[in-house]
């Protein structure tokens, strides 16, 4: 481009400025964005101006463009411009958020994770993070792996971390690679696999991964799932002595695996490092793409035999001792801390039992119901499943019962499947007290009884069985009875800290009314927005009045806008009420009649009598509406109907006939 073509181009830049400048201080919401952009970027002939930027940013913001919101939340976070406003910046992450933008979600995520902006809350941090996994975030994807390797903000789980690191890494996310990797050559999650761990050491490396590329010189030096090569082992810690990482260039020198090598220097760096240092830690606290690396010592990588708690396992097995002949053949039946290796696990699974182990005499059941490292045989399968629960083992007593109830390679029978269960139950098997509620409740497998249902349904609830706890929440919600509020409030509370979002909002509301508890309007909306921030439509709108009222949560009718507009997604006929009554009495810059009527109908439509009462008074004035008496009175009627007693009062000034029998007559 000539020069002449870029002065042509920024004189008619100029214009566009100029009318989308007038556009956006009409309060046109796109207009409002690109200004903004304009004045943090510097086009145009127009100088940056970050705090312009922001007035126009936020103007568009609370017009719920994502974009602006995350933009916001950026600039508050970065000290580049002004001073940084942590808890500014959450605040725009998570209005971008909630709009699902995957990288505020993320940004939540570790804003949460390490208590930037808002107190540090590992469970709120990985339901961040998850959301924008979900949409593939790869760096989310990886935390949420970290998560769930760890057991950080939720169950440990390392099959679930390696589903995480697989998604990023196949997205060529380095992180991902080089966790994956670790992943493979412990075998955490997967079978162990070196060449495979290999694999993913090589794509991270090759994209800059200091770790990987230290891993995989290790494991070339040592022939570790590679083929024994000390020149490559050399480039790669050249490669990673390079990147000036102290440790493990220390660790490095330490090893004589440099060999006299001096790793590059940049003619700035001595000056700079201090600074540079400086800035990494910082950025490693708000940036979550600096966390999560894992790296391996020596000893881990060349060995080629499991860790040493399983080597001491194998000798006590070798030995003869059954409970870790069991131990060690669970390992191998579930590809835990080994190879798996169904032969091997049958193998001892049976020399355990043998040895009069029921256990593992339950387990080598199941091995050869299933045909795993062993030809399948039911009848053999049913033979050490008796053997086991006959020496009172509960999970076979269990799984025994269950056989008996849905015929699986036996005749079903309910009277063995009851004793059975009895059995496992009294050992306080949470699956067997759960059973036992079902058989209670169905009328066609016994004789109904209410109180013994409830009784092994509290059981296996006490026990940990979710779904126990589950079904006693939904049966309340629903009914309002099957046990007393204490029991519900238990139950409820301990399904919230697991994330369900119905209790997070059942338990908010207690704690908001002060129902068996005492009342704490901060649990409650930490509860609702906890649900709401998983779009629970119910848990929007009450944290959408909190903040209408100013109850438990400072008053802010554009933050009510906020959450009612996201219930009304989810059809909540309460919040489009509400939503259409703020836009009604003009909370925010004024009465805005055609959004009040839009939501009026809305809940009208759904049923909601104080809609039906406020949007007749709008036909009867004729506020923002045309003027129709005639529509109104049918509106007060619905109302009326459902107990509205201002429409009720109405109604009688105008001396109309409105009750049931009216409505009959009139048909």
């Amino acid at each position: 481009m000539s020069d002449i073509d870029g002065i042509l181009e920024n004189k008619e830049g100029m214009i566009k400025f100029k009318q989308l400048k007038a556009l956006a201080d009409a309060g046109d919401v796109s207009a409002q964005y690109e200004v903004g952009e304009i004045y943090l970027n510097g086009k145009y002939y127009v100088a940056p101006d970050h705090k312009k930027a922001i007035n126009y940013f936020r103007l568009a913001a609370y017009q719920n463009h994502v974009e602006a919101q995350f933009n916001l939340g950026m600039l508050y976070a970065d000290d580049r411009y002004f001073t940084e406003d942590q808890a500014e910046a959450v605040k725009f992450f998570e209005f971008a958020a909630c709009q699902n933008h995957a990288e505020a979600q993320c940004r939540m995520g570790n804003a949460y994770k390490n208590g930037i902006g808002v107190k540090a809350d590992p469970p709120t941090s990985v339901k961040w993070f998850r959301m924008a996994a979900e949409q593939g975030h790869a760096l989310a994807q990886v935390e949420i792996g970290l998560a769930c390797e760890n057991g950080e903000g939720t169950e440990q789980n390392h099959f679930e971390a390696v589903k995480w690191y697989r998604l990023a890494a196949e997205q060529d996310n380095s992180i991902g690679q080089h966790n994956l990797g670790v992943m493979y050559l412990r075998g955490n999650g997967v079978d162990l696999d070196h060449e495979e761990a290999a694999k993913w050491f090589r794509s991270a490396a090759e994209k800059g991964e200091v770790e990987s590329q230290y891993n995989l010189g290790i494991m070339y030096k040592y022939g570790t799932g590679v083929e024994y090569d000390e020149e490559k082992a050399l480039e790669w810690f050249k490669k990673a002595a390079d990147q000036k990482d102290e440790r493990i260039t220390a660790d490095m020198e330490k090893r004589g695996f440099l060999q006299g090598y001096v790793p590059k220097r940049d003619p700035l760096f001595a000056k700079s490092k201090a600074k540079k240092e400086e800035r990494v830690k910082k950025r490693s606290n708000k940036d979550p793409a600096l966390k999560g690396l894992q790296v391996e010592k020596e000893s881990e990588i060349s060995q080629k035999e499991p860790a040493l708690d399983i080597k001491d396992l194998e000798k006590l097995a070798a030995s003869g001792e059954a409970e870790a002949q069991n131990s060690l053949g669970e390992m191998y039946y579930n590809g835990r801390g080994v190879k798996r290796d169904d032969k091997k696990a049958v193998g001892l699974f049976l020399s355990s039992a043998e040895q009069g182990n029921a256990k593992a005499k339950f387990n080598f059941g199941q091995a050869v119901s299933a045909g795993r490292g062993t030809k399948r045989d039911a009848t053999e399968a049913l033979k050490w499943y008796m053997l086991s629960a006959e020496e009172g083992n509960a999970d076979a007593q269990c799984f025994l019962g269950n056989m008996y109830i849905i015929g699986k390679d036996v005749r079903p029978d309910i009277d063995e499947a009851m004793k059975w269960l009895m059995l496992s139950a009294e050992q306080n098997n949470s699956e067997a007290c759960y059973i036992l509620s079902m058989i209670s409740f169905d009328a066609e497998e016994t004789e109904y009884n209410a109180d013994e249902a409830t009784f092994w349904l509290k059981k296996a609830a006490e026990f940990g069985k979710t779904e126990a706890q589950e079904l006693i929440l939904s049966t309340f919600m629903e009914t309002d009875t099957i046990m007393g509020d204490a029991e519900v409030f238990k139950w409820a509370k301990k399904l919230a800290e697991g994330g369900n979002k119905d209790a997070q909002c059942l338990v908010a509301t207690m704690y908001r009314q002060g129902i068996v508890v005492e009342q704490d309007l901060e649990e409650a909306e930490r509860l609702y927005r906890a649900a709401a921030d998983k779009y629970h439509g119910k848990s929007q709108f009450h944290l959408g009045m909190m903040y209408l009222i100013g109850i438990g949560v400072e008053q802010s009718y554009v933050k009510a806008e906020w959450w009612l507009t996201m219930a009304t997604h989810g059809s909540e006929a309460d919040a489009e009420f509400a939503l259409g009554w703020l836009y009604l009495t003009g909370k925010i810059d004024g009465p805005k009649y055609p959004k009040a009527v839009k939501y009026l109908k809305r809940a009208v439509k759904h049923g909601n009598r104080n809609a039906q009462y406020f949007l007749g008074t709008m036909y009867e004035d004729g506020t923002g509406v045309e003027q129709d008496h005639k529509k109104a009175i049918e509106l007060y009627i619905q109302a009326a109907l459902q107990g509205e007693e201002d429409a009720i009062e109405k109604l009688k000034e105008e001396n109309i006939q409105w009750g049931p029998d009216a409505q009959e007559n009139e048909k």
